[in-house]
């Protein structure tokens, strides 16, 4: 969870695009992600997003506000209502 609690923290995130991820993350929106395995690629988005002012501040402002749904609270209703089914 460290990408997610990143995010909360008021972070941009940086990472592969994997199937974990993607529950929080999407790719030039809340975070900057980039192919399995493609390290050209997350190159080209760990500089962008360093040399970029104004697509730092988007993403982290979008990726804050994006995992600020994903509450205790949530959790727990989604799980009853999981049991309950």
């Amino acid at each position: 969870m460290p990408p997610s609690e990143a995010m909360a923290c008021g972070c941009a995130f940086v990472g592969t695009d994997i199937g974990g991820f993607r529950e929080f993350a999407t790719d030039g929106e809340t975070a900057l992600l980039s192919p399995p395995g493609d390290h050209d690629a997350m190159l080209r988005n760990l500089v962008a997003i360093t040399e970029d002012a104004a697509l730092r501040r988007r993403v982290q402002q979008a990726g804050t506000r994006n995992i600020e749904q994903f509450t205790w609270q949530r959790a727990g209703l989604e799980l009853e209502r999981y049991l309950r089914e």
